[in-house]
């Protein structure tokens, strides 16, 4: 007799919907909504693995209702990153960048290190990859990835991302209208986040050459100035 066998993925699937879904409808049955919760959002990442992502975003969306009932911020923080990328899979950037900004503001004080800084790492690359060139925007990402930095920094992490990625987008804008952001984004963060970011390091003129900003375009530092008589000057 011979066994026909299928692929390893299949059966983890197969098997991981088979009790799952049977958890689910118990906890219906119970009424138990923590655990309903819990199991809507590894469903939800089934389908994901599947690429049947309009399923996951139904998912997900169900499983974050009730934990908005429950009131339980850690999950509800997560599951609004993780139903972020599945709308940016889905091609919806507008919701994408909703969902990533609900998973940063809602995130409580006991939330992890390392969720913390990858929440707003999410949130600073979409909103810097976005068709929204507004200097408004650049500025909100540049500061988010400068917070993302100084946090990786902060809890010692082991990769700081957001810092790496600050030096790849250098390479894209002109040295001054990149400091101009840098200066902006640093007098935003908080006194116990200044001492973690290495400014001297970002400011170095190893790349001069990308994107440039009009001497007469406003500063994109927010003065409401004009570059040529501010940071441009």
């Amino acid at each position: 007799f011979k066994w026909y066998t299928l692929p390893w993925n299949v059966v983890h699937f197969h098997w991981n919907f088979h009790y799952y879904h049977r958890s689910l409808k118990l906890a219906e049955d119970i009424e138990d909504k923590h655990g309903n919760a819990i199991n809507l959002g590894r469903i939800a990442h089934i389908y994901s693995e599947k690429s049947e992502f309009e399923k996951s975003k139904e998912y997900y969306l169900r499983g974050i209702k009730l934990l908005e009932e429950i009131g339980d911020k850690v999950k509800i923080a997560n599951a609004y990153n993780n139903l972020g990328t599945i709308y940016l899979k889905l091609g919806d950037e507008t919701n994408a960048l909703i969902s990533f900004q609900q998973s940063v503001n809602g995130r409580p004080k006991s939330f992890s290190n390392t969720n913390t800084v990858i929440h707003i790492l999410n949130l600073a690359l979409l909103r810097l990859d976005s068709l929204d060139t507004s200097v408004q925007n650049i500025n909100e990402g540049i500061r988010l990835l400068l917070e993302a930095s100084a946090l990786s920094r902060k809890f010692g992490l082991m990769i700081d991302d957001g810092y790496k990625h600050l030096v790849n987008y250098r390479a894209q804008f002109d040295i001054k209208y990149f400091v101009a952001l840098i200066d902006e984004a640093y007098n935003e963060l908080s006194d116990d986040l200044k001492e973690f970011v290495d400014l001297e390091s970002l400011s170095k003129k190893s790349y001069s050459s990308g994107i440039k900003i009009g001497r007469n375009d406003p500063c994109p530092c927010g003065s409401g100035k004009k570059y040529k008589h501010c940071h441009g000057g």
